[in-house]
């Protein structure tokens, strides 16, 4: 019994370390979504642990590095009010752009 408990165990860390998990932007970030003006952006997802994020908008460009739980966070410096439509941007090493 206790043999069949080691195998399952095995089994199951091994499925758990080939699980990827995908470049996501938190659900906050959709099309037409307004940026605040005059203020530091924060712009946050998951992404692989220890993956390096790349986020790019209006002529800025940010990286951070995914924790081991996967979150990543930048901050975009203040940018002034436009009435032009920009594009923000994020792409990974490990992963497709979103």
């Amino acid at each position: 019994m206790h043999k069949s408990i080691c195998l399952l165990s095995l089994f199951v860390a091994g499925l758990l370390g080939c699980a990827r998990a995908e470049l996501k932007l938190n659900g906050l970030f959709t099309d037409q979504m307004v940026l605040q003006r005059s203020q530091t952006v924060p712009v946050w997802g998951t992404a692989d642990p220890g993956a390096e994020v790349i986020v790019e908008c209006s002529g800025q460009k940010k990286n951070a590095t995914a924790g081991g739980d996967g979150l990543w966070m930048v901050r975009l410096s203040s940018m002034k009010a436009s009435g032009k439509p920009q594009t923000l941007s994020v792409s990974s090493n490990m992963d497709d752009s979103v």
